[in-house]
């Protein structure tokens, strides 16, 4: 599911949270620091401190815009690799993000079990006097295999 996520470019959304809301006094704050900072090393410019804020604020409404956007597909995708079960649970979850982790938290736990239980059929094999040795080594092989093939 990741490949199909990283093929449509989608993929940073599974790692990356919510850029956050729009705070007004913080944006206004910031275009100062720039302003300020610019006319102390830079010629004047050509805009004002409004001009500054306005540009800062469309930016942000734009990045914020766009990982709603990608969050939505997203999310979307991954529920529709699910059953039908499943699609009613993890639907309810808010972002991609929680999908994704809830889902990895889930499979990666299952499959460390998995792995364990073939380990311990490894450990716990013995030999009988009522088999072929070969027969036997055969199986142990196989079991092996198992393990290798898990990693």
């Amino acid at each position: 599911m990741f490949f199909y996520l990283k093929l449509m470019k989608l993929h940073m959304i599974v790692s990356s949270v919510h850029p956050g809301t729009l705070e007004p006094a913080a944006d206004k704050a910031a275009a100062a620091d720039v302003v300020a900072g610019a006319a102390a090393t830079d010629p004047p410019p050509t805009g004002d401190a409004k001009d500054v804020v306005s540009q800062t604020h469309e930016e942000k409404q734009k990045a914020i815009d766009k990982w709603v956007y990608d969050d939505f597909g997203c999310k979307n995708y991954i529920l529709n690799a699910l059953s039908d079960d499943l699609y009613e649970y993890y639907s309810t979850f808010e972002t991609a993000k929680n999908v994704w982790d809830a889902l990895q938290k889930k499979y990666d736990t299952e499959e460390a079990g998995s792995k364990k239980y073939v380990v311990s059929r490894y450990l716990r094999y013995q030999m009988v006097d009522d088999r072929s040795v070969v027969a036997q080594a055969h199986e142990l092989q196989n079991i092996y295999h198992e393990i290798m093939t898990e990693v």
